[in-house]
């Protein structure tokens, strides 16, 4: 039996082989990031299909652009000096990309574990670069010919993805009074009782509570400020109708009413102020972990906060306050509705 060994040209070449592999992993990264970045600044798209992408950017001080863009100048500066390095034998050249790799890892690790664990969103972005620097780190090992290297850059990103899974960090809320899109003080000299209701144009529940205030003029007796959580332009043009509505001064629930049950969708530009209020309302929403509207944040003197959730809870607060003195069973209503005639 004759023992296969391995010559010096046929070492080379596997290095040479490896090498271009390494170049070509980079390069398809920093392209695919090259194009996420033009489509987000020039086309308003994105990649990535799911919202997790621009839920992490909401987190991120530098914006989700920004980070795709600092992402794509990375990749491209590693291709520089990885292509520069297989060319002129010059150790430190070798060395940077080792530590721009790491580097990278680790913040990776660190962005990620606090995607996955303290906001519970899982980026597909994120991951797929995520999986090309581990791609990355196992090519550099194999061509500088160090396992330890592969092991070393795995502590790394382990590392930095267990501190921010362990650690507690919570992002900036906004104000709760910034999230409101709209506003009606009822009698604000005999209102010390100030209402935030959060709520969705797609939800029945909200529906029935704003019915059940509708009719009861007894909502003037508090300050109310209403926060919806929908985000969808359509619905944006909706929240505009209701700001814009004659009747959202004297009745507000009624607006939301008229507004809502309209199959069209109202024309007319959204104003930034309503784009701003949905997005905090958003945020909001998501720094205190609520899952489910309506919402009611009732203040009822300095220090004192009550939340209440779901509808049942919301209209029991309000009854005890002596606000919705009269409530509408939606249920008996809607039998009593006439059925449209059979064709």
């Amino acid at each position: 039996m004759t023992e296969e060994t391995l010559t010096p040209q046929s070492s080379r070449a596997r290095q040479t082989f490896w090498g271009v592999v390494l170049l070509a992993v980079i390069f398809l990264a920093a392209a695919g990031l090259s194009v996420e970045a033009w489509m987000q600044l020039y086309a308003g798209r994105s990649l990535c299909s799911t919202s997790a992408c621009e839920v992490v950017g909401e987190f991120v001080r530098i914006g989700e652009a920004g980070l795709v863009v600092t992402g794509a100048v990375f990749f491209w500066l590693v291709w520089a000096v990885v292509f520069f390095a297989r060319r002129y034998p010059q150790p430190w050249l070798w060395g940077s990309a080792t530590l721009l790799v790491c580097g990278a890892l680790a913040f990776d690790g660190g962005l990620l574990g606090y995607q996955f664990m303290g906001l519970g969103e899982q980026c597909l972005l994120c991951l797929a670069v995520g999986l090309s620097l581990g791609l990355v780190t196992a090519l550099l090992a194999r061509v500088r010919g160090s396992w330890l290297l592969l092991f070393l850059g795995l502590a790394v990103w382990t590392g930095g993805f267990a501190a921010n899974s362990v650690l507690r960090i919570d992002p900036d809320s906004p104000p709760v009074a910034e999230t409101a899109f709209l506003e009606s003080a009822g009698d604000a000299s005999k209102a010390p009782l100030r209402l935030h209701l959060f709520f969705s144009l797609h939800c029945g529940h909200c529906s029935e509570l704003a019915a059940n205030l509708a009719v009861n003029q007894a909502w003037q007796k508090a300050y109310w400020t209403l926060s919806a959580t929908d985000s969808a332009e359509r619905d944006l043009r909706r929240l505009a109708a209701i700001q814009r509505d004659g009747d959202a001064a004297s009745n507000p629930f009624v607006s939301i009413l008229r507004v809502e049950s309209q199959k069209e969708v109202p024309k007319g530009p959204v104003p930034e102020a309503i784009r701003r209020a949905t997005h905090k309302t958003q945020v909001f929403f998501r720094h205190r972990r609520w899952r489910g509207v309506p919402v009611l944040l009732a203040q009822e003197g300095l220090g004192k906060k009550v939340v209440l959730t779901g509808k049942e809870s919301i209209m029991r607060y309000l009854a005890r306050q002596d606000i919705l003195t009269r409530r509408i069973d939606m249920h008996k209503l809607r039998e009593n509705l006439p059925r449209p005639p059979e064709p």
